[in-house]
Protein backbone atom coordinates (compact mmCIF):
# COMPACT_ATOMS: atom_id res chain seq x y z
CA UNK A 1 0.00 0.00 0.00
CA UNK A 2 1.37 3.55 -0.99
CA UNK A 3 1.92 6.55 1.85
CA UNK A 4 -1.46 8.37 -0.33
CA UNK A 5 -3.70 4.60 0.28
CA UNK A 6 -2.70 4.26 3.64
CA UNK A 7 -3.62 8.06 4.72
CA UNK A 8 -6.75 7.58 2.88
CA UNK A 9 -7.66 4.33 4.85
CA UNK A 10 -6.71 5.96 8.31
CA UNK A 11 -8.36 8.81 7.37
CA UNK A 12 -11.52 6.65 6.54
CA UNK A 13 -11.04 4.59 10.10
CA UNK A 14 -11.22 8.48 11.90
CA UNK A 15 -14.44 9.42 9.71
CA UNK A 16 -16.06 5.96 10.75
CA UNK A 17 -14.55 6.13 14.50
CA UNK A 18 -16.13 10.11 14.73
CA UNK A 19 -19.24 8.95 13.20
CA UNK A 20 -19.99 5.65 15.44
CA UNK A 21 -18.87 7.83 18.49
CA UNK A 22 -21.91 10.16 17.51
CA UNK A 23 -18.92 13.04 17.15
CA UNK A 24 -19.54 16.03 14.57
CA UNK A 25 -17.78 15.69 11.27
CA UNK A 26 -15.74 18.67 9.71
CA UNK A 27 -15.18 18.95 6.32
CA UNK A 28 -11.58 18.25 6.97
CA UNK A 29 -13.22 14.90 8.32
CA UNK A 30 -14.92 14.21 4.86
CA UNK A 31 -12.77 12.00 2.26
CA UNK A 32 -12.07 14.00 -0.89
CA UNK A 33 -12.91 12.04 -4.28
CA UNK A 34 -9.41 10.99 -4.95
CA UNK A 35 -9.66 9.53 -1.14
CA UNK A 36 -12.59 7.60 -2.21
CA UNK A 37 -11.44 6.60 -5.41
CA UNK A 38 -8.10 5.23 -3.80
CA UNK A 39 -10.60 3.51 -0.69
CA UNK A 40 -12.42 2.01 -4.24
CA UNK A 41 -9.10 0.49 -5.60
CA UNK A 42 -7.76 -1.11 -2.74
CA UNK A 43 -11.26 -2.59 -2.28
CA UNK A 44 -11.17 -3.49 -6.12
CA UNK A 45 -7.53 -5.16 -5.27
CA UNK A 46 -8.44 -7.03 -2.44
CA UNK A 47 -11.40 -8.50 -4.16
CA UNK A 48 -9.05 -9.27 -7.13
CA UNK A 49 -6.62 -11.08 -4.21
CA UNK A 50 -9.61 -12.82 -2.24
CA UNK A 51 -10.25 -14.47 -5.79
CA UNK A 52 -7.24 -15.47 -6.43
CA UNK A 53 -7.17 -16.70 -3.22
CA UNK A 54 -10.64 -18.94 -3.59
CA UNK A 55 -8.65 -20.22 -6.59
CA UNK A 56 -5.78 -21.44 -5.09
CA UNK A 57 -7.96 -22.98 -2.33
CA UNK A 58 -10.04 -24.93 -4.86
CA UNK A 59 -6.81 -25.58 -6.26
CA UNK A 60 -5.53 -26.77 -3.43
CA UNK A 61 -8.73 -28.90 -2.77
CA UNK A 62 -8.06 -30.48 -6.30
CA UNK A 63 -4.62 -31.34 -5.36
CA UNK A 64 -5.32 -32.59 -1.95
CA UNK A 65 -8.01 -34.88 -3.13
CA UNK A 66 -5.99 -36.30 -5.92
CA UNK A 67 -3.20 -36.99 -3.33
CA UNK A 68 -6.04 -38.53 -0.79
CA UNK A 69 -6.96 -40.84 -3.38
CA UNK A 70 -2.96 -41.89 -4.41
CA UNK A 71 -2.55 -42.44 -0.64
CA UNK A 72 -5.73 -44.58 -0.23
CA UNK A 73 -4.69 -46.46 -2.91
CA UNK A 74 -1.17 -47.08 -1.42
CA UNK A 75 -2.53 -47.95 1.16
CA UNK A 76 -4.51 -50.40 0.14
CA UNK A 77 -1.60 -51.96 -1.89
CA UNK A 78 0.26 -52.15 1.56
CA UNK A 79 -2.66 -53.63 3.14
CA UNK A 80 -2.61 -56.31 0.15
CA UNK A 81 1.42 -56.85 0.51
CA UNK A 82 1.07 -57.10 4.23
CA UNK A 83 -1.71 -59.72 3.76
CA UNK A 84 0.60 -61.49 0.81
CA UNK A 85 3.84 -61.63 3.21
CA UNK A 86 1.86 -62.95 6.05
CA UNK A 87 0.62 -65.47 3.76
CA UNK A 88 3.95 -66.95 2.82
CA UNK A 89 5.81 -66.28 6.10
CA UNK A 90 2.91 -68.66 7.33
CA UNK A 91 3.25 -71.23 4.53
CA UNK A 92 7.18 -70.84 4.61
CA UNK A 93 6.61 -71.76 8.30
CA UNK A 94 4.75 -75.06 7.74
CA UNK A 95 6.63 -76.05 4.87
CA UNK A 96 9.67 -75.76 7.63
CA UNK A 97 7.96 -77.64 10.21
CA UNK A 98 6.76 -80.71 7.75
CA UNK A 99 10.48 -80.61 6.49
CA UNK A 100 11.53 -81.11 9.41
CA UNK A 101 9.05 -83.84 10.53
CA UNK A 102 9.88 -85.66 7.64
CA UNK A 103 13.88 -85.29 8.62
CA UNK A 104 12.65 -86.90 11.69
CA UNK A 105 11.26 -89.56 10.14
CA UNK A 106 13.69 -90.12 7.84
CA UNK A 107 16.15 -90.25 10.75
CA UNK A 108 13.75 -92.89 12.31
CA UNK A 109 13.68 -94.89 9.32
CA UNK A 110 17.02 -94.92 9.14
CA UNK A 111 18.13 -96.12 12.26
CA UNK A 112 15.49 -98.85 12.10
CA UNK A 113 17.07 -99.93 8.88
CA UNK A 114 20.50 -100.03 10.05
CA UNK A 115 19.31 -102.08 12.84
CA UNK A 116 17.47 -103.88 10.27
CA UNK A 117 20.85 -104.66 8.30
CA UNK A 118 22.90 -105.24 11.05
CA UNK A 119 20.55 -107.76 12.34
CA UNK A 120 20.03 -109.47 9.29
CA UNK A 121 24.02 -109.18 8.66
CA UNK A 122 24.27 -111.19 11.73
CA UNK A 123 22.04 -113.43 11.45
CA UNK A 124 23.69 -114.20 7.82
CA UNK A 125 27.01 -114.17 9.92
CA UNK A 126 25.87 -116.32 12.35
CA UNK A 127 24.09 -119.05 9.79
CA UNK A 128 27.05 -118.93 7.75
CA UNK A 129 28.93 -120.57 11.46
CA UNK A 130 26.29 -122.34 12.04
CA UNK A 131 26.04 -124.31 8.20
CA UNK A 132 30.25 -124.34 9.03
CA UNK A 133 29.87 -126.08 12.31
CA UNK A 134 27.47 -128.40 9.77
CA UNK A 135 29.77 -129.10 7.77
CA UNK A 136 32.81 -129.99 10.01
CA UNK A 137 30.30 -132.01 12.02
CA UNK A 138 29.77 -134.20 8.90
Amino acid sequence: MSEEEKKAVEKFNNLYIKEFNGEPITTDDRLSYIECALITNLIEKLEQELNNLKEIEQTHKTDNGLLRQELDMQIEHNKELEATLKQTQDSWFEDTQKIEQEKEKNKELSAKLTEKICKGVEEDILEEYRQQIRELKE
